[in-house]
């Protein structure tokens, strides 16, 4: 049985813990200055935590360059084995799942497996190395919106009210914003509707012309003082 559309949100308290909100956004805003100086905040945490700093000045430059050049290809080998592990990891009933994301200390094993169920139940298809790479590069999330922005479009506004209506239960009538937030969908596919980017997928027409126009409709709807 469809959901029907919330038309009236009243009932839902949406003050719910306003200490807690505050403390979450000041928080998320020393996130925020802080990835405007990323180098210096990694750079300040290592030393923190014990490690010794070199100067990059000080070190000889190729010796740095081939270092970087180890490091980077251990890095890609180590995750090119965690990709195929998943890939290849026995597959696991409803129950076996439910267990494995219950489990609080988990073998490697155990820990491939669950990915590889949960994956195998996203997609529903065959779980390959390749699509534990996508996965893992937020693929899932974009396939969501272009399919609510395309087929899915006229299941939007009910998709959207079972999640309000799900937080709103399981709060007891009470929400936390952030999640509400990104629980609903329509707002960012209204947007993208407005900046006309759907026809760069469905139809043959000049990228330049197409692309001059989603600019100026994106200029129309940036915030005053936001550049």
């Amino acid at each position: 049985m469809a959901c029907r559309p919330l038309k009236d949100y009243s009932f839902i308290d949406s003050n719910f813990q306003p200490e807690s909100l505050q403390t979450w956004g000041k928080r998320g805003a020393v996130i925020n200055v802080e990835m405007r100086r990323y180098r210096e905040s990694v750079l300040e945490g290592l030393s923190a935590d014990g490690y010794t700093i070199i100067d990059a000045d000080d070190s000889d430059p190729d010796e740095t360059k081939e270092v970087v050049k180890e490091v980077k290809a251990a890095s890609k080998e180590l995750y090119g084995s965690e990709c195929q592990g998943v890939s290849e990891s026995d597959d696991v009933s409803d129950a076996e799942l439910k267990k494995l994301q219950e489990k609080r200390v988990k073998t490697k094993e155990e820990r491939y497996q669950q990915r590889k169920g949960e994956l195998s139940r996203r997609y529903e298809v065959e779980v390959t190395a390749e699509l534990v790479e996508k996965d893992d590069d937020g693929w899932y999330p974009q396939l969501r919106l272009h399919y609510y922005l395309t087929l899915g479009r006229e299941f939007l506004t009910n998709r959207d009210s079972r999640r309000a209506k799900g937080l709103a239960e399981a709060g007891e009538n009470a929400i936390w914003k952030p999640d509400f937030n990104k629980g609903q969908m329509l707002a960012s596919v209204l947007l993208l509707e407005k900046l006309n980017l759907l026809q760069l997928l469905t139809r043959r027409v000049s990228a330049a012309n197409s692309l001059s126009r989603t600019s100026a409709s994106s200029r129309s709807h940036t915030c005053p003082g936001v550049r």
